[in-house]
This record gives structure tokens, C-alpha cells and sequence, in this order.
């Protein structure tokens, strides 16, 4: 979802019990991006050093260097298959991927709150942009679009923000905020706000975004 996190991705569970006046807990969290596929990879990498910085997988008329994820992304469960994305893929990866420790916070959220109480806001500044990219693609090539290819399946900010609603159970008030750079840190604001008049208890808050030719061509 944004530039901070361009081809990474964070996400967090906030709960209602108050510690201060209007602050409320982050009770989990995950993280994939370049330097590791989830907490303790990317800790790893914090401590060791390691940059996730290096080449773009996407093929471009100039060099550049980029923070992609390399490592191998978990498939949709088959009802959400028709919303198969990088974008949606990464979200997948940040709350059932093996090593997250995000598992059983979301264990508890469900366990305590109603799906109708439970948000989720998400930020991201390319969705499904590079989905469409590759669409394109194969339209100037072949003179069709590709027979998978779904605009509001694949590209939209709502694609991504129905899958993770799938996966994390909510029924509560969800969208998406796309303002480039800070798109992942005002789902945070936007849940207290939520949570502040009472309606909802908890939420699902954070950031999913991949790299496209477009961003890529663009801050070139």
C-alpha cells in the first residue's frame, strides 16, 4: 500500500480495551517485505544488516533498484481464487503465512467481537495496478485481453480489501485510503476514530502494495 512500503506490507489488530485517554493497543502484527517473509525474518534481516534492496523483476528500459518480495507467495483459498493478485497474495501471506505471529491476535479478535464490530482499513497506492499492466500487455500483443482478467476482481482498491475481509471474518466498517506515502498510517488514525464513536471495538489496520512499471516509469 504505499511508497514506504512499495512491494511490502504490514498489518496489525487494534483492540478497544483503553490504556490511555483515546490510545488503544496494537495486540498483533505481521510483516512481508523485501527483507523477510514475515516478523522474525525481517527482524533477522534488521539485526544481520541486510538490505532487501536489489534489481526489478519487472523489466524496464532503465535501471533502477527496488524492494521486492522474493520469496514464494501462498495461494487464495479457492472461493477467493478469482482474486488472485500479487496485492492480494501478499495480504494472504501477512495473515496466514506460515511464521506470522498476527495468527492468534486474530484468533482472540474473533473470539471476543462480533464480525459486525471488527473493521478493516487498509491503504495502498497501486492495488492491482501491475495485474493490469500485464492485461494491457497482452492485448497490444494478442488483441484481446486475457481471459482471467477481471478489472473489479483484480485491479480495484476494493479487490484487496475484500479478500482480506474474507480471510480475517469482518463485518464491520472497511475501506480503503490511497494517498500515496501515507496511505498505511491512516487506516491507524481511522480506526481510533472508529473505535472513539463506538462503532466498532476492534480493527484490522495496515498496508499491502506491489511494484508496477507505472510507479516505477513515474519516480524515474
Amino acid at each position: 500500500m504505499s511508497s514506504p512500503l512499495s512491494s511490502s506490507s504490514a498489518g496489525s489488530s487494534s483492540s478497544a480495551r483503553s490504556v490511555a485517554k483515546n490510545a488503544y493497543p496494537i495486540t498483533g502484527y505481521a510483516l512481508c517485505n523485501a527483507t523477510g517473509m514475515n516478523v522474525a525474518a525481517v527482524r533477522d534481516s534488521l539485526r544481520a544488516g541486510r538490505s532487501g534492496l536489489g534489481p526489478s523483476p519487472i523489466e524496464l528500459p532503465f535501471e533502477t533498484v527496488v524492494g521486492a518480495v522474493t520469496g514464494p507467495l501462498p495461494s487464495l483459498p479457492e472461493q477467493l481464487q478469482p482474486w488472485t493478485t500479487r496485492t492480494t497474495q501478499i495480504a494472504h501471506q501477512l495473515i496466514n503465512g506460515e511464521g506470522q505471529e498476527i495468527a492468534s491476535a486474530l484468533d482472540r479478535l474473533r473470539g471476543k467481537w462480533r464480525p459486525e464490530r471488527i473493521g478493516v482499513l487498509l491503504g495502498t497506492s497501486t492495488a492491482g495496478a501491475d495485474v493490469t499492466e500485464q492485461a494491457y500487455r497482452h492485448f497490444l500483443q494478442e488483441g484481446a485481453l486475457p481471459a482471467d482478467y477481471d478489472l473489479f476482481k483484480q485491479h480495484t482498491y476494493g479487490a484487496v480489501l475484500h479478500v482480506v475481509r474474507a480471510l480475517v471474518g469482518s463485518e464491520g466498517p472497511s475501506w480503503v485510503v490511497s494517498t500515496a506515502c501515507t496511505s498505511s498510517a491512516k487506516p491507524l488514525a481511522t480506526a481510533q476514530r472508529l473505535i472513539d464513536a463506538d462503532l466498532i471495538d476492534a480493527a484490522v489496520v495496515g498496508g499491502v502494495d506491489t511494484l508496477c512499471s507505472m510507479t516505477l516509469h513515474g519516480f524515474k
